[in-house]
């Protein structure tokens, strides 16, 4: 894999946080505050106004994906402070793969030249600050990028390999070539929750990925990220058929459950999936119920992006697309 050594994506916190014990008490009770009646949510003439209160998201003030993404690193970096030292290291490879989204978002920024967006979007990040700084301070989008690489552990290939997706497809290309990466790297984590955690969501990017090429006809199907529990040769077998359809029996396969067009988007699918696999799990191991609370967090932000951006004609197919 290019990039040689791990990525760095989160700075040294200071603090050595709290035992294991009072972290999950703690989690458990804000559990309690996450949206669990989403039908009633849809249900209502105004949903977001029918959102139960949240001492911990609060009113939903700033209705905006922005808004909605600053919530969620407030309450990751609320159980990041938290944590004890080990645990930080362990769950390292979670927290950072949000904060890939945050230098996507403030790449964007930058782009347009909106530098007080970047710095508002930076205010509740884990990213090291010699790397705000650095994208604060970026002359334009290109310096920005090349800061990126070079403060994200890698070597003079990874580096070439950032700037050669940047000058392909820009910061689409940037956001796939970190991610790809990141996922890469937290399959191969030894704690096999994480691992398995990783494992799952390399799957279901890669059936995410072969999806769109069979949808948008691309002459070459995509790479593979390595580190998924699906055999390659079934991502051959199903891009050979060139129908996307092709992709179901992959899906059906990795969540156990029946999939078509009619049970709601593939990605839809492939999240709830994960949600099933770590309640599942987190019943049983302490490290994937605090995984359950980490990724129920972000499927509460994805929900109330999809209510920000949906009118009320949209509520039926909101309905297929909310993951519970």
């Amino acid at each position: 894999m290019a990039g040689g050594e791990a990525m760095e994506l989160l700075r040294e916190t200071a603090g050595r946080g709290y035992p294991a014990d009072y972290l999950l008490a703690r989690l458990k009770g804000r559990r309690g505050y996450l949206v669990a009646d989403w039908e009633g949510v849809l249900a209502a003439a105004e949903p977001l106004a029918a959102l139960p209160p949240s001492p911990y998201r609060g009113p939903l003030v700033d209705a905006t994906d922005e808004g909605v993404w600053a919530g969620l690193l407030r309450e990751y970096g609320w159980v990041w402070r938290q944590m004890d030292e080990g645990w930080r290291r362990l769950f390292a490879p979670v927290f950072g793969g949000a904060e890939l989204r945050t230098l996507t978002l403030v790449l964007r920024a930058v782009g347009k030249g909106e530098r007080e967006r970047a710095g508002r979007l930076l205010a509740d990040s884990l990213l090291p600050r010699r790397l705000l700084r650095r994208l604060l301070e970026s002359a334009d989008l290109a310096a920005a990028v090349a800061a990126v690489a070079e403060e994200t552990g890698g070597n003079a290939a990874w580096r070439r390999r950032l700037a050669e997706a940047f000058r392909r497809r820009g910061v689409a290309g940037v956001e796939e070539t970190l991610t790809d990466r990141h996922l890469a790297e937290g399959a191969k984590a030894r704690h096999p929750e994480i691992k398995a955690f990783f494992t799952c969501l390399v799957d279901g990017r890669n059936i995410v990925a072969l999806h769109k090429h069979l949808r948008w006809r691309i002459a070459s199907p995509p790479p593979l990220v390595a580190g998924g529990s699906l055999r390659p040769d079934l991502f051959r077998e199903a891009a050979a058929q060139g129908d996307p359809a092709a992709v179901f029996p992959l899906v059906a396969r990795l969540t156990g459950r029946v999939a078509g067009p009619e049970a709601g988007s593939v990605e839809h699918l492939l999240l709830a999936g994960v949600t099933r696999m770590l309640r599942r799990r987190g019943r049983e191991s302490e490290v994937a119920l605090v995984l359950d609370y980490l990724w129920r967090c972000a499927v509460e932000a994805r929900n109330l992006s999809l209510l920000i951006h949906a009118g009320a004609q949209e509520r039926e197919a909101l309905r297929r697309e909310v993951v519970r």
